[in-house]
């Protein structure tokens, strides 16, 4: 579900320890929507690297509410803790997740807890609104072997049960842009996430989410979805 929010100030929220040792390396991705003649912020998403492995910080919305999606990973992709905040001006809820022994443990405030088995691979860590999940598909997406990929992905939020939910991601072709003067080729991908309509993707040759759109698609109807800082030109050109 895409969300309205009319920016983003982008909130640093420390749940999980800070990145240390060598061979840090960040990443960051502004994700914008269209409002009015222009376009607005609807999230950031930040990959922080090192040693032991990394990081994602994604901030959803602004203004009045925001969601953040802290989550660390292993060298080997496998999920050691997160959380899930929302955030206004006058509140502040989390959900926060530990890992032991292969499973995940969902707590939110209020003494509630649950616990999920994790399946073997990365588990994605979402939430609503949140478009971290799309971003990582895309990005561990394993184009040598192809077709239909199926990753874990474990819904949180503050006020609202956890769930187990399955992801999909399949390629279904490429397409031709122009941004910048240039001719870009991405890869285009249908993807099965939370809810009965799948998104349209494009990501780069580095699996960079560049273009997202929702489905149905509404004939007439003006570009919808999300679009990459910097590749603005883009998307009226897609889908």
């Amino acid at each position: 579900m895409i969300s309205f929010f009319a920016g983003l100030g982008l909130v640093c929220l420390s749940l999980l320890p800070s990145p240390s040792g060598r061979g840090e390396g960040k990443e960051t991705f502004t994700y914008l929507r269209s409002a009015g003649k222009g376009f607005a912020t609807e999230a950031k998403i930040s990959i922080q690297k090192d040693e032991d492995g990394w990081r994602i910080i994604s901030v959803t919305g602004g203004g009045k509410g925001q969601m953040i999606i802290d989550a660390r990973f292993d060298v080997q992709n496998a999920l050691l803790a997160a959380s899930a905040t929302t955030q206004g001006e006058k509140m502040k809820s989390t959900a926060k997740v530990s890992v032991s022994a292969g499973k995940a443990k969902v707590e939110r405030e209020g003494g509630i807890s649950q616990e999920f088995k994790l399946t073997s691979g990365m588990t994605v860590v979402t939430s609503a609104p949140d478009w971290a999940d799309i971003f990582l598909l895309c990005r561990h997406y394993d184009r040598k072997r192809g077709g239909k990929q199926s990753f874990t992905g474990l819904w949180i939020h503050p006020t609202q049960p956890a769930q187990v939910i399955p992801f999909h991601i399949e390629e279904s072709g490429a397409d031709f842009v122009k941004n910048d003067g240039k001719d870009i080729r991405l890869h285009r991908f249908r993807i099965q996430i939370r809810g009965p309509n799948p998104y349209l993707a494009w990501a780069d040759e580095s699996g960079k989410l560049i273009r997202l759109v929702p489905t149905p698609l509404k004939k007439d109807a003006p570009p919808a979805g999300l679009v990459l800082a910097g590749f603005e030109e883009c998307f009226k050109q897609l889908p």
